[in-house]
């Protein structure tokens, strides 16, 4: 029968990965010959290129944050995979890590890039899911080369702690605050990091380390690697994390676990218990030895019987028997030894077609209106304009939704300021766009674990148009108007001379002449596939404002089209939600009056996934929505 201690340690959260100590500062520094890495501040790999954004995930170890990346450029860039320090915000950790290696972003693609890492601050919590970290542009960045160690001098400095130049036999001269001075005490973490990830995996090889984890070779590193480095962390600071601190959260956890007060567990489970924090702090202080990156206080780990030297001292249950997979599974934090979930969204650059009709105003007026519709749609602002000036197309893509606006002015349009000079006629003018948006949920795992990821994405497309008629239930008036022209052009062209009446017979003609020709039209098209299951559809709608002589109607069409796309679809392991849209637009004008015609979209889509192993569950969630809607209250802020 399994003593509650054995289904503890299977269920046991790396307590060996969470952090609960007061927490204090402390300052100082002097000057050591030893090499470390070089380092500099603000994180800005590819320069301005790539737009980078923190956010935390909950953990402490392992996936520590996620980091939102846009290419801003014009060519594809991968995000280096280099070391980085997170100073702590003064409520949540500090964290050293490295951007998951092998991430290329296409030009004007964003992606969600996971930084695996550690903490460096054992008495603080870790930054909650989606809650912001601290910018990259405070973050400390290894510049890849190394050199002398430089400890600064400083005045009253606090006295060292058992910490390590890394990588020798040389104590520190002084405590280092870790939050206080970055910029001295980030290159001592990076080489500490360096050091203990080697030696733990060494270690691990040559069977030199036992824990409660060593069952599961992955989890074990994870937990030894994060307590070696607290441990160096905190004596850094010359504050240090101590094994009694250690064993009393295990017993606070093992208490949260089994419901079962310390003081009352029976003698059998305090003995395990016991045995195995002695086996973890004893890993711990090896590796921390074996990398020297500290100068083990205590008598050694052999005396708290850890196996360093092939000796071992085991507790009654076997390393085995305390992972059973017949125990209770863990908390979900657990679950990301064994599974690991990651998320790619990817946007074909942004798309802004934009014509202004040779009829309005000169180059650099339609160059000016060009411009400011493109720099709308490329920037990161989500209010475009729907207001637009005469004979003005343009349609766009931009990252999931496409939309556009169409106008077809003729009669309307004045070319001189202070003049009344009308336009008669405008070239027909068109616009089009398209482009492709993917959000992929993947999960990876052995074979004793299984996922699933279920997702969803819709899409409302709706083309719509309208027109005026200056004209319509006047056309009596234009009757009359007719005899007054007669007489009028008559009378005048007896006084004038052959040329100028003829002027003036064409103006009047032109004036009283109701006949005209406008259009204006949209069309949006879009397919979504989310795994297998696909969609697609297109909304168009056009009117047409024509009258060739005094008929009373002349609008032709009009009104709205909507389309509405679903699909949905569950796969094993990964899928992927997929929109490819399109958008025209088309105008055209002659004689009176206008038309316009209008595209909109909303599109959203979500992918959840599970991934189930023997050691926990992991959950996560994907989603993106975007829109181009028309309103009164996006056009009063691009025109304001």
């Amino acid at each position: 029968m399994k003593t509650q201690t054995s289904q503890f340690f299977a269920v046991l959260t790396v307590v060996l990965v969470l952090a609960a100590l007061p927490f204090s500062h402390v300052l100082a520094q002097d000057e050591s010959a030893a090499q470390l890495p070089l380092v500099e501040a603000g994180y800005a790999p590819a320069g301005e290129a790539l737009s980078i954004a923190a956010h935390g995930t909950g953990r402490t170890t392992g996936h520590i944050a996620d980091l939102s990346v846009t290419n801003l450029g014009d060519a594809p860039l991968e995000l280096p995979s280099q070391l980085v320090f997170i100073p702590s915000d003064g409520r949540h950790q500090s964290y050293v890590g490295r951007p998951a290696p092998g991430y290329v972003i296409a030009a004007g693609a964003k992606a969600v890039v996971p930084l695996i890492g550690y903490c460096a601050t054992v008495r603080l919590p870790p930054v909650p899911p989606g809650e912001p970290m601290p910018p990259p542009e405070d973050w400390i960045v290894a510049t890849g080369e190394s050199g002398p160690a430089a400890i600064p001098t400083v005045e009253n400095p606090a006295p060292p702690g058992a910490a390590l130049v890394p990588g020798s036999d040389t104590p520190l001269p002084r405590a280092v605050s870790v939050n206080d001075e970055p910029l001295v005490a980030a290159p001592l973490l990076f080489a500490a990091v360096s050091l203990v990830e080697q030696t733990t995996s060494h270690l691990q090889e040559s069977g030199d380390i036992t824990t409660p984890f060593s069952a599961n070779q992955e989890r074990e590193r994870q937990a030894v690697n994060q307590q070696t480095i607290w441990i160096f962390a905190a004596e850094l600071e010359n504050d240090p994390y101590t094994q009694e601190q250690f064993a009393s959260r295990l017993e606070a956890q093992y208490e949260d676990s089994t419901g079962v007060p310390i003081a009352e567990a029976s003698d059998e489970d305090r003995e395990q218990l016991e045995q195995g924090a002695n086996d973890f702090w004893g890993a711990f202080e090896l590796v921390g030895a074996e990398a020297k990156v500290i100068n083990v206080r205590s008598t050694g780990a052999e005396a708290r019987g850890a196996t360093a030297t092939g000796t071992e001292t085991k507790p009654k249950a076997s390393a085995g028997s305390l992972v059973s997979d017949e125990q209770e599974p863990p908390p979900e934090e657990v679950a990301d030894f064994a599974c690991k979930a990651s998320e790619v969204i990817n946007h074909t650059p942004r798309v802004v077609d934009a014509t202004v009709s040779d009829s309005y105003g000169d180059d650099e007026t339609r160059k000016k209106i060009t411009d400011g519709l493109k720099e709308a749609v490329q920037s990161e602002n989500n209010v475009y304009a729907t207001a637009t000036p005469p004979s003005t197309v343009y349609a766009i893509w931009r990252d999931d939704h496409v939309g556009g606006v169409a106008s077809g002015y003729a009669k309307s349009v004045f070319l001189e300021d202070d003049g009344q000079e009308w336009v008669w006629y405008t070239d027909p003018i068109a616009a089009h766009a398209n482009g492709t948006g993917t959000h992929t949920l993947t999960f990876t795992h052995g074979p004793e674990c299984t996922s699933v990821v279920a997702g969803a994405a819709s899409m409302w497309i709706k083309a719509s148009s309208n027109a005026f008629d200056p004209l319509e239930n006047s056309i009596e008036y234009f009757r009359a108007l007719d005899a007054a022209k007669e007489i009028s052009v008559k009378f005048a062209t007896r006084k004038l001379p052959p040329g100028l009446s003829d002027a003036i017979e064409a103006g009047v003609d032109a004036i009283t002449d109701p006949s005209s020709d406008t259009h204006a039209s949209a069309m949006g098209g879009a397919t979504l596939t989310v795994g297998g299951k696909t969609d697609r559809g297109e909304a168009k709608n056009n009117v047409v404002y024509k009258r060739e002589d005094k008929e009373d109607k002349a609008i032709i069409g009009g009104g709205a089209t909507v389309k509405k796309l679903k699909a949905t679809d569950v796969r094993p392991g990964s899928l992927t939600s997929k929109i490819t849209a399109s958008a025209e637009l088309k105008a055209g004008a002659s004689g009176n009056g206008y038309a316009k015609s209008n595209l909109e979209s909303l599109y959203g889509t979500i992918l959840v996934g599970v991934c189930e192993c023997p050691n926990g569950i992991l959950r996560k969630v994907v989603t993106d929505t975007s829109q181009f809607t028309k309103s009164d209250v996006s056009s009063a802020l691009v025109n304001r």
